[in-house]
């Protein structure tokens, strides 16, 4: 009775959320199929990646080359429903055309999956190039865009340029060379190419270098007998090595052509761009170099290497520069938007300078040194407490190898803000020794010293006289102090030492010679008796003043 009782009030509860809830599910229900015709299912993307131009032209390559010509049939506009034998044998002529006479670049074909809208054809058509044989017969091959009912709008090769391949290729001889070789040369494969495509390029690879190689020495030596530099004097040639590999890789794409297939000439194409511009930055980095050498050397020869050190680092930032430019050429020429990085580069720049003002202030810092021309490699100067020879003057800093042969880097921001010395500029060397003589030592003696110092710095080669100087300065605590005061002509240090030695020597002889000595810190005690006043005396003085004063010698005493 209880659980028939319990079971009646749970349902009255859910008998009400039924009734309540029941006609928004059945609406619910009712809406879902509703939201579905609306909003159609996508469309899967096409395995055979035929969306745009770029991507129909390479897939059909790649399945030629696999010689798979049932699946690069696929690639192709057949008014036919249903695909035959001679459908695969269209593909594998329309492949060999391509790979033999087709001469355009591939990465000109438009990625977009709507064509090039520019080229003068209707929306939904594009032309890739016109290909033409020895007997003048051209085949405009052409791409149309077609709706399938899988994978939505695709690119194919057009059914008018499919119907022309079979007599265009008939028009198309085969080269003589290939039909004297082996079959197993042409038909068999290694790794996507022929071992008859393999030798030619090995073989061309060859030829190209060698004939590089003779034209490169042939202007060597017309520039040597005809050119700036003297008859039979060979030189430097920074830019032969540059120009014989840019000579080689051109030569050597230009006899490949005929020889590799369409996409390996393509991929081998860039690989080319490359190695072109390895050998146009490697050209202009030797010729900067040796330029730079040159102008060294000048002003070496006319004592003006101060710009040294300001060549150098021109030398680096021209390089980088280059590079620069170079890296964002072959970035364009392969595709990538290099608009859009130097938008923000541009954008990411100022950010860059806010967060790199440090980097900023050092580099900034070390074109002011060199500008200024107060250091330069080689200097041996003074930087704060850092004494040593700079090594280097680079970007970011200033490098130093110390007396202990320590390297010490300072910042290019520190050096142009901080007092320099450097002692490399000095022309001669200040010898300014204190002399102390001991207390003993009479008027005459110190005459003595002063005159005798005074000949030994006017008679000594290596001291400029006309400044040299002697002179008793100060009586000091515990010495009478003579200061000396002269220039030795020389800047080698290792050499003043020598110089300073022997002067001092020199003055150690003179003061013995006197008959006095040196002074060292001493103090001197005596002791005596207090005598008092001396009588006698007092009455000698009081007695001449009283005399003055009758005489009036002392004027009127006070209060008179």
């Amino acid at each position: 009775m209880k659980s028939t009782r319990f079971c009646g009030s749970l349902s009255k509860p859910f008998l009400l959320s039924f009734l309540l809830f029941a006609p928004f599910s059945a609406y619910a229900q009712k809406a879902e199929p509703a939201a579905s015709k609306e909003a159609p299912a996508a469309k899967p993307a096409d395995p055979l990646k035929r969306a745009s131009p770029h991507g129909t032209v390479t897939g059909f390559l790649r399945a030629a080359e696999q010689r798979n010509y049932e699946l690069a049939a696929s690639y192709l506009q057949i008014p036919r429903r249903k695909p035959s034998a001679q459908d695969a044998t269209t593909a594998s002529n329309l492949a060999e055309i391509l790979n033999r006479v087709y001469y355009g670049s591939l990465d000109n074909v438009s990625r977009d999956t709507s064509g090039n809208l520019d080229d003068g054809l209707t929306p939904n058509r594009e032309s890739i190039g016109v290909v033409r044989t020895m007997g003048g017969k051209t085949l405009d091959i052409q791409l149309v865009q077609v709706t399938e009912s899988n994978f939505g709008k695709v690119w194919l090769f057009s059914a008018e340029t499919t119907a022309q391949v079979p007599e265009f290729y008939a028009a198309m001889p085969l080269p003589a060379i290939e039909r004297a070789l082996p079959q197993w040369m042409v038909q068999s494969q290694l790794l996507g190419m022929t071992p008859w495509e393999w030798i030619a390029f090995l073989v061309a690879l060859a030829v190209a270098w060698i004939v590089a190689r003779a034209v490169i020495a042939l202007l060597a030596w017309l520039l040597r007998r005809y050119g700036p530099l003297p008859t039979g004097k060979p030189g430097r040639r920074p830019a032969q090595g540059p120009l014989t590999l840019a000579l080689t890789v051109i030569l050597h794409y230009g006899l490949v052509i005929p020889v590799l297939p369409l996409l390996y000439l393509q991929y081998y194409r860039r690989i080319v761009m490359i190695m072109f511009g390895v050998a146009l930055y490697w050209l202009v980095a030797r010729v900067t170099d040796h330029a730079v050498e040159r102008i060294q050397a000048r002003l070496a020869a006319t004592r003006q290497a101060s710009a040294n050190s300001l060549l150098v680092l021109g030398r680096r930032v021209w390089k980088a520069l280059v590079a620069m430019i170079l890296l964002l050429i072959f970035l364009k020429s392969f595709g990538f938007d290099v608009d859009s990085a130097l938008a923000g580069i541009g954008i990411g720049g100022i950010a860059l300078g806010l967060g790199a003002q440090k980097t900023l202030e050092n580099l900034f810092g070390g074109v002011s040194v060199l500008s200024d021309g107060t250091l330069r490699v080689g200097d041996f100067c003074k930087v704060g407490d850092q004494q040593g020879t700079v090594e280097d003057i680079g970007l970011r800093s200033t490098r130093i190898r110390t007396v202990s042969r320590t390297l010490v880097s300072v910042p290019n921001g520190i050096v142009a803000s901080m007092s320099l010395e450097n002692i490399t500029e000095r022309e001669k060397i200040l010898f300014n020794p204190m002399v102390s003589l001991r207390y003993e030592t009479s008027a005459d003696q110190l005459r003595y010293v002063l005159v005798r110092i005074r000949e030994l710095l006017d008679q000594h080669p290596s001291v400029e006289s006309e400044s040299a100087r002697v002179r008793l300065v100060r009586f000091g605590t515990s010495s009478l102090d003579l200061q000396v005061f002269a220039y030795v002509l020389t800047i080698d240090y290792v050499e003043f030492l020598g110089i300073q030695e022997d002067l001092l020597l020199r003055i150690m002889d003179i003061v013995e010679q006197s008959g006095t000595g040196f002074a060292f810190p001493s103090q001197t005690a005596y002791l005596g008796r207090d005598r008092g006043l001396n009588a006698e005396k007092t009455k000698t003085a009081l007695a001449a003043v009283r005399e003055w004063r009758a005489e009036g010698r002392l004027g009127p005493r006070p209060g008179t």
